[in-house]
């Protein structure tokens, strides 16, 4: 058992982290002006700082609205979860079937988070739509939900956030097979594992 936790820990603490951190940096590549629109609340927070303060703040965090929205957007179109178990409580009815009580459900994450029901035009990487989202129970559920939520999700996001920020104001990013296929087993991830060429932007003060 402690082995099981230890590697859960290890999966969910970093490999999914990198992972997550790797679709943002793709779906920057794929969308100009996603990229743009998340460079400039960068550059934006970077000239409110204070001459003196050195380094990113937790309150600078909480500004990056921009982001955080291209964040969910990316977590609902990447689903790093395959599905999620749940025990029927109750006698059942959907569209026709019946599901007894006492039987195990098996919620596939990626059926909910590109429903056209939950989400118009879902195939679109679209971060706009989070523009006036009304949240909708079990709509969106990249962490899991109820007594199985993921306890590390905020702790994701802001090592994420703190990544992006660096990343968007220092660096540019070409993709070397942008048209690759897509791994979708362990984990989603293109087959060449995002293999592309990082330049370090010139000037000085970008850097922070």
């Amino acid at each position: 058992m402690i082995i099981d936790i230890l590697h859960m820990y290890l999966v969910a603490g970093f490999d999914n982290v990198a992972l997550a951190t790797l679709w943002m940096v793709l779906y920057f590549s794929e969308s100009p002006d996603t990229l743009q629109k998340a460079k400039e609340e960068q550059i934006q927070i970077l000239k409110s700082r204070e001459p003196t303060q050195k380094g990113l703040t937790y309150q600078e965090i909480k500004q990056m609205e921009y982001l955080a929205k291209v964040t969910d957007e990316m977590l609902r179109r990447v689903n790093f979860g395959f599905s999620l178990f749940r025990e029927a409580k109750e006698d059942t009815t959907i569209s026709g079937y019946l599901i007894p009580k006492g039987w195990n459900v098996l919620v596939f994450l990626r059926g909910v988070h590109m429903d056209p029901a939950n989400y118009s035009e879902p195939e679109e990487f679209n971060p706009s739509r989070w523009d006036n989202y009304k949240k909708k129970g079990g709509a969106f559920i990249p962490f899991g939900a109820g007594s199985r939520f993921c306890p590390g999700s905020d702790l994701v996001k802001l090592e994420m956030s703190i990544f992006l920020h660096y990343f968007l104001l220092n660096y540019e990013v070409e993709r070397t097979n942008p048209k690759c296929p897509i791994n979708y087993f362990p984990s989603p991830k293109p087959s060449d594992n995002f293999m592309a060429k990082f330049k370090r932007l010139c000037s000085d003060s970008m850097d922070v």
